[in-house]
């Protein structure tokens, strides 16, 4: 299985709090604008001054896609498996790719197409994927109602239009 460069210094504190179980982003600290994938410059202001920050972990199936062989080598056997863009509760343009499992610790392939749909309620949970290695991935949040985790009104920090 490819893991994570968790010691890269540009993304070391999501995977140092993702080893803790906590979901972070990197937040500019000139316009409070979100962003992830982590990045050197704001895209709404162009710092680069930022803070690493916990988000919720409550978020949105935006889309997913349920992946077939081939894979490689390390996923061979866990295919088909479920591959979700989930847009976080924070903003509408804070996105992040995930698995959607049943449970942190469930088998990649253990939900099908039936089981998931585009606007489900999903929260995020860690998984243990390798020495040092905790990765977040998505399982369904039952307790919330699924309009709960879309946008309503402009977030700050969120320039999309609602």
């Amino acid at each position: 299985m490819i893991l994570p460069v968790v010691d890269d210094v540009d993304t070391a504190p999501f995977w140092t709090a993702a080893r803790a179980g906590r979901l972070v982003v990197q937040r500019c600290t000139a316009c409070s604008r979100w962003r992830f994938p982590p990045a050197v410059r704001c895209s709404g202001c162009r710092s680069d001054e930022f803070e690493w920050t916990a988000v919720s972990g409550a978020a949105t199936v935006w889309s997913f896609v349920i992946a077939h062989g081939p894979t490689l080598p390390g996923y061979a056997e866990e295919t088909p498996f479920p591959v979700a863009v989930v847009e976080l509760a924070e903003g509408s343009h804070l996105r992040m790719v995930g698995n959607v499992l049943p449970a942190a610790d469930a088998r990649l392939g253990s939900l099908t197409a039936e089981d998931i749909a585009i606007g489900d309620p999903v929260r995020v949970a860690f998984r243990e994927i390798g020495p040092n290695v905790v990765m977040p991935v998505w399982i369904p949040d039952a307790g919330r109602d699924a309009d709960a985790a879309l946008p309503t009104r402009k977030n700050e920090g969120d320039d999309a239009i609602v």
